[in-house]
């Protein structure tokens, strides 16, 4: 008599279900880098709550939303720099110049 059984067939446990705002992150944070973090932190939370895949999905929303933001502001930055740079020149050249409409080297500045 055979005494050893058969082992049991594996049981397949179901697949770990993909939080879908960890997958919103990422997809929003090369656009608008300020919800990409918003939702990837929220997302981080509801993982670690409801057991969920996508904690790398989250995690790469947030810095690449990070990464946006921060080149968004710097771009922001650069553009107020260089519009203040050109009206700063175009005050002192008035400044200089007194009232009224003056042509400088085939520049026309209307001053105030």
């Amino acid at each position: 008599m055979n005494t050893s059984a058969a082992p049991p067939a594996p049981v397949s446990s179901p697949a770990q279900k993909t939080n879908v705002l960890a997958i919103v992150a990422l997809a929003t944070s090369f656009v608008v880098g300020l919800a990409g973090i918003v939702c990837g932190a929220i997302a981080l939370g509801q993982i670690k709550r409801r057991g969920e895949g996508g904690r790398g999905l989250a995690i790469a929303g947030i810095v690449v939303g990070s990464v946006t933001t921060f080149l968004s502001v710097l771009g922001v930055v650069a553009i107020i720099l260089a519009f203040a740079g050109l009206f700063g020149g175009i005050a002192a050249t008035c400044a200089e110049l007194g009232p009224g409409v003056h042509e400088v080297g085939g520049v026309t500045y209307t001053c105030g």
